[in-house]
């Protein structure tokens, strides 16, 4: 069971840490980027939810549930990290060249990703369970988790690139994404090692609390700050 404990503790944080998504926002719009990485989040909480339950359904030897349960772990993890690349390419810059071919690339990786489930059911090319209820990964595994992981080294380097050519509070924010990439890529490779032990849902834990450090809050303040300014004074008779 203590493969779930850390995801619990993980999802934990994750909610407190994000707690402002479950809460009521107020009526001034939120930004293209804003609301991709809200909806990256959602997934990453998706996600951990996910894998907690394979943990627990694993140790009661569930073997339907446990199926069924993998399915969707390999669904919304292609999921999360599609949109975790529609995040990057928004916040650093929608136009670049590059950016467009990394979204073009997701979008393609999450479309083979659901037909190798698809072929699963029938040759256990991704994953199976043998007669003692044991996760046995297969070939299309290691593939899928190779190239999630050098989806994440990809965008860490785009980011990384760009905040080369920017400056002041920029140029942070920059990098913060390129160095949360740079987490999730480090841990799905540690991911691709070892299955008994939720790697990816802790790196997905770090690279939310580096953008909630270093980017939500700095921005939140200057947000607070430009609409203090423009609040008109207040006038008291006399």
């Amino acid at each position: 069971m203590y493969y779930s404990s850390i995801g619990v503790i993980s999802l934990s944080l994750l909610l407190i840490l994000n707690h402002k998504f479950f809460v009521k926002a107020d009526s001034s719009p939120a930004s293209t980027a804003y609301l991709r990485y809200k909806n990256y989040f959602f997934s990453v909480m998706g996600f951990a939810t996910v894998d907690i339950l394979w943990g627990i359904l694993s140790s009661l030897n569930a073997s339907a549930l446990l199926y069924i349960d993998t399915i969707f772990y390999f669904i919304i993890m292609t999921f999360s990290v599609l949109l975790w690349v529609h995040y990057v390419v928004s916040y650093l810059d929608p136009r670049n060249r590059f950016g467009r071919i990394l979204v073009y690339a997701a979008n393609v990786l999450f479309a083979l990703e659901i037909l190798i489930l698809i072929v699963n059911f029938f040759t256990p090319v991704l994953f199976y369970y043998d007669n003692e209820f044991d996760y046995v990964p297969g070939v299309a595994r290691y593939f899928t988790f190779g190239v999630l992981f050098l989806m994440f080294l990809s965008t860490s380097i785009h980011a990384y690139i760009i905040s080369s050519r920017t400056t002041g509070k920029e140029i942070i924010h920059n990098r913060t994404v390129a160095f949360s990439g740079f987490a999730l890529s480090l841990f799905m490779f540690f991911q691709i090692i070892y299955t008994d032990f939720p790697f990816y849902t802790v790196g997905c834990l770090i690279a939310t609390t580096l953008i909630h450090v270093f980017i939500e809050e700095d921005e939140r303040k200057i947000f607070n700050k430009e609409k203090r300014n423009l609040q008109p004074h207040c006038r008291f008779p006399g």
